[in-house]
């Protein structure tokens, strides 16, 4: 598994996961600063996530050209942007609020084939039979690099400044290249279906397996109904004598579990159940969500919740991914990861919505509670619904069987 690919695979996901993490807060920051507003703040959030809608166009593009040129391409122009929005707050970024937002949704754009395209070169740098292992190193590597560039950029931003930070985000963007360069290069598959401009053939994919259908499904659930843990729980931390610093170490003790998660899968995950390690982590979601709301007692007992939390977490995505890129050609994989990621994501801006709505008249306890009792449904499926088929054949789309994809073609 340790191969030259491998290892420069690790050191493209931390240098870009410690680029992307820095210069999204960054951006945050910069705009707080320049109009003290935390609704402007929202509405940058909101149009740096709001382009995940175009994620069937991002899939297309990923497996419509080489992975080198896509992830370079979005790369330089993400740097482009970064450096643009930086030297326009520095210059007069209280005047210009309007073109710092639509920079800000530019750079959600040209970000999007990130994700997808990153997928697609694991694949290529990780032998099949090791893709599980591999799933969870690139969960340890991913996190530490998260952290990391938390630590760093909160020290930056007040040692430099958030526009300067963002200055120093775009440098280490360029250094990715670097990377990108050395890992191996993902070219199309000509013998492959057309593929178009908007490409709903990843959604086809999933409807067309059960077990990608539910292992979808259960990323959206779990990461639909965990928005409490980052949208009410600081607010009833407080409430509860906390205060800010609990909130913060109980992120870190997330962080925490979700490495521990990738040590645990790279040790031992083909010596586990699929379909039971899944079962037991959305359970011990469940339990968590119950602790929080009914047995928060002490900030030890909050710190064990949140690394149980990352843990189980962490544990589900790694089984979810490392089956997709087992069972799934690559020649497909860019539209489907981008429809899983974007779907994803989707369902998280929505979480956030409806508890908009919703905490103003329920309290932060019940909203865990309910989320709890949806976890359980979720474990009850898997528990007992048999939700694995059992793909024989990796799935994929040739030129002479799936046309349903809609939409012009790529020329």
């Amino acid at each position: 598994m340790w191969t030259a690919s491998f290892r420069n695979y690790l050191a493209l996901i931390t240098t870009t996961g410690i680029s992307a993490v820095m210069a999204g807060i960054a951006l945050s920051f910069t705009i707080l600063a320049l109009t003290e507003s935390p609704a402007l703040l929202s509405i940058n959030l909101g149009l740096y996530f709001l382009p995940t809608i175009l994620s069937p166009i991002s899939g297309s593009i990923v497996d419509r050209y080489s992975t080198r040129l896509t992830l370079v391409s979005s790369v330089v122009i993400r740097v482009f942007l970064l450096v643009a929005f930086a030297l326009i707050a520095l210059a007069d970024g209280q005047n210009q609020i309007p073109l710092l937002l639509t920079i800000s949704l530019l750079i959600g754009i040209v970000k999007l084939p990130h994700s997808p395209g990153l997928r697609k070169v694991l694949t290529a740098s990780v032998n099949k039979t090791k893709m599980l292992e591999s799933n969870g190193v690139v969960t340890s590597f991913t996190q530490t690099g998260t952290a990391m560039s938390l630590l760093a950029s909160g020290f930056l931003i007040e040692a430099i400044g958030p526009a300067q930070t963002v200055l120093l985000a775009a440098g280490l963007f360029m250094l990715t290249n670097v990377f990108i360069w050395l890992a191996p290069n993902v070219r199309p598959d000509p013998s492959s279906a057309p593929i178009r401009r908007f490409d709903l053939s990843g959604y086809s994919l999933i409807l067309r397996s059960r077990t990608l259908l539910v292992m979808t499904v259960t990323v959206i659930l779990v990461s639909l109904f965990s928005t409490p843990v980052e949208s009410q729980l600081p607010k009833l931390m407080i409430d509860w004598g906390f205060n800010a610093r609990g909130f913060s170490q109980f992120l870190v003790a997330m962080s925490v579990g979700v490495i521990a998660s990738g040590l645990v899968i790279n040790k031992f995950g083909n010596q586990l159940n699929q379909r039971l390690t899944i079962t037991a982590a959305v359970a011990l979601i469940a339990l968590v969500f119950v602790g929080i709301a009914y047995g928060h007692g002490t900030l030890l007992a909050m710190l064990g919740y949140g690394l149980t939390f990352g843990f189980a977490q962490s544990i589900i995505e790694s089984f979810v991914y490392a089956h997709l890129h087992s069972t799934v050609e690559e020649s497909v994989q860019g539209r489907l990861f981008a429809a899983v990621t974007g779907l994803d994501s989707l369902s998280t801006s929505i979480g956030y919505l409806i508890l908009g709505g919703v905490s103003s008249v329920v309290s932060g306890s019940i909203i865990f509670v309910a989320c709890a009792v949806i976890m359980l449904v979720v474990l009850l499926y898997w528990a007992v619904g048999r939700p694995m088929d059992h793909d024989k054949d990796r799935l994929g789309l040739h030129a002479e069987g799936d046309k349903r994809s809609r939409g012009p073609e790529l020329q």
